[in-house]
């Protein structure tokens, strides 16, 4: 019973992929198409095209006309490469200010917290002065030690 149930959940599940080959050509056929759009139009209308796309969209596209240069051109590779690096470092770069942004926070924040907490112990120390002044025996009005009631 086991191994049957087994056998059914492997056929569906290479089912599923079976299915998902014919939507994965027509999205790379979609995209084809997408990119003789793009080419045929004037460069201004390509730039208002591309800056209308989404981020996995225009990335999809990139691939695509990549590959078509490539296949025309194979020397054109280090351009595309180098193109790719350069957009990884200003990546990285981004993300390194914004970690440096954070970190200001961070030992901002903490710097304020310190100045609370000297400021609440210097404020404790004022009011421990104050009612340790203020006990009658500090004063010398008792001679003899208060009796504090303990239950006993």
């Amino acid at each position: 019973m086991l191994r049957r149930s087994l056998f059914i959940l492997i056929l569906l599940s290479f089912a599923g992929l079976l299915q998902a080959q014919p939507s994965l050509q027509e999205e790379a056929k979609r995209l084809e198409e997408q990119a003789d759009a793009l080419l045929a139009l004037s460069p201004a209308a390509q730039k208002e095209q591309i800056l209308k796309m989404s981020a996995s969209e225009a990335e999809a596209l990139m691939s695509t006309l990549s590959r078509r240069a490539l296949a025309k051109n194979p020397e054109a590779a280090p351009v595309f490469y180098l193109y790719e690096h350069l957009a990884s470092l200003d990546a990285i770069e981004l993300a390194q200010k914004r970690l440096d942004r954070l970190l200001a926070v961070f030992v901002v924040t903490l710097l304020l917290f310190v100045a609370y907490l000297l400021f609440l112990l210097m404020q404790q120390n004022k009011i421990v002065k104050t009612l340790r002044s203020q006990h009658p025996i500090a004063e010398g009005r008792l001679t003899e030690p208060v009796k504090v009631y303990r239950g006993e």
